[in-house]
């Protein structure tokens, strides 16, 4: 009996291990590659690089029915398709599965998220007779990365079901993607005087850089009728748009008017074309797409682009600050595939144009209202001269103010200045005033400089002594000219022939 038992055990024992002989003669094996994608900050659309399953099998093997599952970790699927199609057919979402003729019959399917992440479902009937350098390759897989910071990898884990048809012989998770800067956007910025004429090198020039070479893409026939490009050309994988640069402009004064060029080239070698989207006037920013005629030789480099706004300033402009800032575009709110959910950028936003106005400074050395003295300023605007000077000047008006420097004794500390402001002073009129009649000014001695809002401005001062007898004496000068800051650069140079910070050389 005892015999018999140990008989059966060993015949038992005997079907096992020949059952667990053909379960794993069954499995495919299979070695995993990946060809990870660099990939766009803030990107709600971007590419996953390739991931390949080849058979590596080194004898023959049986086939049993099962899926493959891909899944792209921590990131949702935007162009899932739940339907699927057959490989070497794209999904309707440009998802692309493709294969060898040994894997004819196999389908796939991907599913936005699982929660996990995205996925591709591959189906691989038991019919399939895959062989030597047989694979299977996903490709076009969009990911939204716009939560994910610069240089985090995403990675794509792969399992089987059954877990015994299939074996993964090097890896069961693979990088397929990197996040990557999307660009920078720096500005030179200008300080423009309303007064004055533009010079050269006077316009902004806002500068756009790819955060890396193959950023910026076409893939469909540009708004202005660029075709797609005729060399090197992206394969689509359901895009239906090209990438868009938004700058947004805040603050620029009234009366500023701005010229947006309608193409922009690369400075770099090999790179595209912007092309204006807006209107060429917009006070409120611009909108470019980007084109190219080889998207192989651009997506090679790292592309530049220097933006020139021309700018105009007019005498009645506004004064004040305006800033730049930008974005890839299309907006996470469209439809369009790529899209970015990219915050404005830089921060705080970069000094775009700011408008002064054109003043007039005099200077007046020596004022005095004590012991029997006054003084009196009379201050003209000239810059009505119609019938006198041709060209004639614009006329202009603005106020006034006057700022009084007391004297103190020494040793000492200076003290704030007295001041009077007249409200106007029209083109062709003239204000005329006395210390002796302005609470501010009476009682004191010192010097004063006058602030006029307007241009060609001239000042005459007259200081008068007298006593019970009357006026003893009377002595008048022509007020000096501090060059106006706003036209030399910052710098108080007395004259267009003065070194800068040498002093001033006031004139009259």
């Amino acid at each position: 009996m005892r015999d018999r038992t140990k008989l059966l055990s060993f015949a038992l024992c005997a079907l096992l291990m020949l059952g667990f002989a053909s379960t794993v003669q069954a499995q495919i094996q299979h070695t995993v590659s990946s060809n990870p994608n660099e990939v766009v900050q803030y990107g709600n659309t971007e590419l996953m690089g390739e991931f390949r399953l080849t058979w590596a099998n080194t004898g023959a093997s049986g086939v049993i029915g099962s899926t493959i599952t891909i899944t792209y970790q921590g990131v949702s699927l935007t162009n899932a398709d739940p339907v699927g199609a057959a490989i070497n057919v794209p999904q309707l979402g440009g998802i692309e599965v493709t294969g060898s003729a040994g894997y004819a019959g196999t389908t796939a399917t991907s599913v936005a998220t699982t929660g996990g992440g995205g996925q591709v479902i591959i189906s691989i009937p038991a019919t399939v007779a895959p062989g030597a350098n047989d694979f299977i390759a996903i490709n076009g897989v969009r990911a939204d990365v716009s939560a994910r910071s610069v240089n985090t990898d995403i990675s794509a884990s792969i399992s089987s079901s059954p877990s015994n048809a299939n074996t993964f012989l090097n890896a069961s998770v693979l990088r397929v993607a990197t996040v990557n800067t999307a660009l920078t956007i720096t500005t030179s910025g200008v300080t423009r005087a309303i007064c004055t004429t533009p010079l050269v090198n006077a316009d902004p020039i806002i500068t756009v850089t790819e955060g890396f070479a193959g950023v910026f893409v076409q893939y469909v026939a540009s708004a202005a009728g660029t075709p797609i490009p005729p060399v090197a050309p992206r394969t689509p994988y359901g895009a239906t748009a090209n990438t868009e640069v938004n700058l947004v402009l805040t603050g620029v004064p009234a009366g500023v008017v701005l010229a947006w060029p309608a193409t922009v080239v690369s400075t770099t070698v090999g790179g595209g074309t912007l092309e204006l989207l807006t209107a060429p006037d917009s006070s409120t920013g611009a909108t470019y797409e980007y084109t190219t005629g080889d998207q192989g030789l651009s997506d090679g480099v790292q592309e530049v682009f220097d933006i020139t706004v021309g700018t105009t300033v007019a005498l009645t402009s506004s004064i004040g600050t305006s800033t730049l800032q930008g974005r890839l575009y299309p907006a996470t709110t469209s439809l369009s595939v790529p899209r970015f959910n990219h915050p404005l950028t830089p921060v705080p936003p970069a000094s775009f144009v700011n408008v002064n106005k054109c003043v007039t400074n005099i200077l007046f050395p020596f004022v005095a209202n004590v012991q029997g003295y006054d003084t009196g300023i009379a201050i003209a605007n000239t810059s009505y001269d119609v019938d006198a000077i041709t060209p004639t000047t614009v006329p202009q008006s603005g106020p006034l103010t006057l700022y009084l420097y007391k004297s103190f004794a020494e040793p000492g500390a200076a003290v704030p200045p007295a001041t009077l402001t007249v409200p106007n002073v029209s083109a062709g009129n003239v204000w005329a005033g006395t210390m002796s009649t302005t609470p501010a000014f009476a009682g004191s001695t010192g010097y004063i400089i006058a602030v006029a809002q307007f241009q060609f401005a001239h000042g005459f001062c007259f200081i008068s002594y007298g006593n019970a007898n009357g006026l003893v004496l009377a002595q008048g000068y022509v007020g000096n000219i501090i060059p106006d800051v706003a036209l030399t650069a910052g710098s108080r140079s007395a004259s267009p022939a003065a070194t800068a910070n040498s002093g001033e050389n006031l004139g009259q």
